[in-house]
């Protein structure tokens, strides 16, 4: 660990990352004591390939970015991309308030892009295998359920349930319901059972699928085989209909006979 004085546009910023969240107040308090004071806590950063990539301090370094400083002391620690990851998760839970769609992000960044198992995960954060695998199902959520989630209209609790839908449509029809009746955790789950349990008793009652047609017919007459549109249908009576199959059977017997001929 060791401490530089670097410039801020040289630090990289994840895209996937957990940040702490203050309130308004705070936060400006925080920006008046850059600017009168410095900054006295410095941000951590870790070194791979010979670039620094942001830690935390994310407030921090766009506060510096922000008062045009040149130079700002920065903590550095050697580590790898998977420790990246953990060491944001740790120390954005110390700084304060963090949303829970920061945490799926990582986390599922974590199980899906660095192949993460649960048990390694659980290990190096302290975090419920439970609530890693609720993060872990929003993570597949769709995208208007993790923007409600990011927005903080709902919490982990109901997105976890609407998640746990495997259509995608319904998620969206669940959450529609939800912001129109603001259910609680377990009124979202029982809306959810009845949905299904409805969808169910419908395929029960419905009607078998009727048989496709055949596309072709064989000719009661000759036997052959004809597309159906060719077939004729008049209406003859069983005499009639003897006498034809006869003229077709004689017909042929003299066709094979001259043939042989």
């Amino acid at each position: 660990m060791k401490l530089r004085n670097v410039r801020p546009h040289d630090i990289v910023v994840p895209e996937v990352r957990v940040t702490a969240h203050w309130e308004q107040d705070l936060f400006q308090m925080f920006k008046d004591s850059v600017k009168e004071v410095g900054m006295i806590e410095p941000p951590l950063c870790m070194e791979m390939d010979g670039r620094l990539t942001l830690v935390d301090g994310t407030h921090r370094l766009d506060e510096a970015l922000a008062q045009g400083l040149k130079l700002i002391p920065v903590v550095v620690v050697e580590g790898s991309p998977d420790d990246l990851y953990f060491y944001n998760l740790a120390q954005s839970r110390l700084r304060g308030k963090v949303k829970a769609s920061n945490m799926v992000q990582v986390i599922f960044h974590l199980w899906k892009e660095r192949g993460i198992d649960i048990d390694e995960i659980r290990r190096r954060t302290g975090f419920s295998q439970d609530y890693i695998e609720k993060l872990l199902t929003i993570g597949e959520a769709s995208p208007e359920v993790k923007q409600a989630l990011d927005e903080e209209e709902i919490g982990v609790g109901v997105a976890y349930a609407i998640s746990r839908c495997q259509d995608i449509d319904l998620q969206n029809n669940v959450l529609a319901q939800w912001r129109l009746f603001r259910w609680t955790i377990p009124q979202t789950e029982q809306f959810i059972r009845d949905v299904y349990r409805a969808k169910e008793e419908a395929d029960e009652v419905r009607p078998a699928p009727v048989p496709s047609q055949p596309r072709t017919v064989a000719c009661h007459y000759c036997g052959e085989e004809h597309d159906l549109a060719h077939i004729a249908n008049p209406s003859i009576c069983p005499t009639c209909s003897g006498l034809l199959v006869a003229m077709v059977r004689e017909q042929r017997r003299q066709e094979a006979a001259g043939g042989g001929a």
